[in-house]
């Protein structure tokens, strides 16, 4: 049986609440655990906990600007985790990404997962429909690898990004532009010394 013990969130702002999650499959019910709470060596906060539930919620005080440890005690058993509280969302910056956002892909699994490992800064790579018209008419559309992607789940993914204290960062393609779009504007082009334009997998036009 899987137990964990993780925050609510990849982050916390200061002045918003904290909460850490205890998930025991009902192994610890009716037991008595100790919460300590660490700022480097120094032991900040601590209290007993009654484990009354699966999974448990448990909340702490306001803490302020500081990467914490934490350590939940049941008798010899021990659990840790971490985090942190800051004044500026995504720094120290913890990097992860998403590349799947077809309507199949539907859910936060992933950014749950992630804000699990801690990661506050996720780029979405890549949901654009095209490199010189990032948002489509549509919302289903492919990309231009061909790959399926869904308007409102890329939207609910960065919904589920900031919910759980994440940076959606997007990722926009600057190199490079559709076919459509480079025969519109030729002299954008980057060529050859043969005077070829240089076109990457016969797919990307590479543009200034």
């Amino acid at each position: 049986m899987m137990i964990d013990f993780y925050p609510t969130k990849a982050q916390y702002r200061s002045n918003e609440p904290i909460a850490l999650m205890f998930e025991h499959g009902g192994t610890y019910l009716n037991s008595i655990a100790v919460l300590s709470v660490y700022h480097l060596n120094s032991k900040v906060h601590c209290q007993y906990i009654s484990i009354d539930s699966d999974p448990l919620l448990i909340p702490l005080p306001i803490l302020h600007g500081a990467a914490f440890g934490a350590e939940l005690t049941i008798g010899q058993s021990r659990f840790s985790t971490a985090f942190d509280v800051t004044e500026t969302p995504g720094f120290p910056v913890r990097y992860g990404f998403l590349s799947d956002f077809a309507a199949c892909d539907s859910g936060a699994d992933d950014v749950m997962q992630m804000a699990k490992y801690h990661i506050n800064t996720v780029q979405f790579y890549d949901w654009s429909f095209r490199h010189d018209q990032l948002v489509s008419d549509q919302d289903e559309y492919s990309d231009m690898m061909g790959r399926k992607v869904s308007l409102p789940v890329v939207k609910e993914k960065i919904e589920a990004c900031h919910n759980q204290g994440m940076q959606a960062l997007g990722y926009g393609a600057i190199y490079a532009a559709s076919k459509p779009f480079y025969e519109k504007h030729r002299d954008w082009g980057l060529y050859t010394s043969a005077g070829d334009p240089h076109i990457f997998i016969n797919t990307f036009c590479i543009m200034n």
